[in-house]
């Protein structure tokens, strides 16, 4: 399990516009352990992505929150995560790749 890098995550900013759900709980802590806190599954709804998908971030280290005693994870809300070389990205920070057009060349004699 890697920690969470505070200084390359980036605010979900749908999450923060909005009223905290009514399933968050209020977990009170020092720092940034303390906030609001969703289960995985309503995150998978909101997201579109499988409850497992949002573990593996949790576990990655991709996604802020937090392992539970019982084993459960929790993600803080507002969402915070860090972009990565898979998974789900906004469209605008991702440039889409450029494309190379092959061209054939017939040679002489042999048909294409």
């Amino acid at each position: 399990m890697k920690p969470f890098d505070h200084f390359k995550a980036i605010l979900d900013e749908a999450s923060c516009m909005e009223p905290v759900p009514k399933e968050a709980k209020q977990v009170l802590a020092f720092g940034l352990q303390g906030g609001h806190f969703v289960p995985v599954t309503f995150v998978a709804k909101d997201w579109n992505v499988t409850p497992r998908r949002i573990r593996a971030l949790l576990s990655e280290g991709r996604l802020m929150g937090r392992l539970q005693d019982n084993g459960y994870w929790e993600v803080r809300y507002p969402y915070a995560f860090t972009f990565g070389t898979r998974g789900p990205s906004l469209k605008r920070q991702s440039k889409p790749k450029k494309r190379v057009r092959l061209t054939v060349i017939a040679a002489e004699g042999m048909t294409v």
